[in-house]
């Protein structure tokens, strides 16, 4: 039982760590440099897969006011960046633990190469964020000659 847990545990470092070097990669790669007034505190856990019409980011960030949100577009990446701020303490109110992270947050998406960056719709329901992005046309088309 315990080794079991053992390797959950290191899965979930390992993917985390890959997670940010790919991201500071990307980075370095592209010239991006994050907001400097704003140090991510933490990260929300992205999904992205495929679907018949393009692809699908979805970003768990539960308890996040949608006007503290910004999506953005750069390059060939999506960027989620916003702040979660910690519930305000009512009287009598002690904690004895807070795992729920807080602060400002920032990640980056990037897009698969068949991706259309120009084509996105965003919406955020029940602590969820999805964005929808649409496959890049693959018609052919023919070029004017001038």
């Amino acid at each position: 039982m315990w080794k079991h847990d053992l390797r959950d545990t290191l899965r979930v470092l390992y993917e985390r760590f890959n997670r940010l070097l790919e991201e500071t990669l990307i980075r370095e790669q592209e010239g991006l440099v994050l907001d400097p007034d704003m140090e991510s505190r933490w990260e929300p856990p992205v999904d992205l897969y495929e679907t018949p019409e393009g692809y699908v980011i979805e970003a768990e960030i539960a308890g996040v006011d949608r006007a503290a949100l910004e999506v953005r577009v750069e390059g060939h990446q999506v960027w989620i960046r916003g702040t979660r701020r910690l519930a305000p303490v009512q009287e009598g109110q002690e904690y004895y633990r807070i795992e729920i992270p807080t602060g400002p947050f920032a990640r980056c998406v990037p897009l698969p190469e068949a991706a259309d960056p120009d084509r996105l719709e965003a919406t955020y329901r029940d602590g969820l964020l999805v964005i929808r992005v649409h496959r890049r046309s693959s018609a052919p088309r023919e070029v004017p000659i001038e």
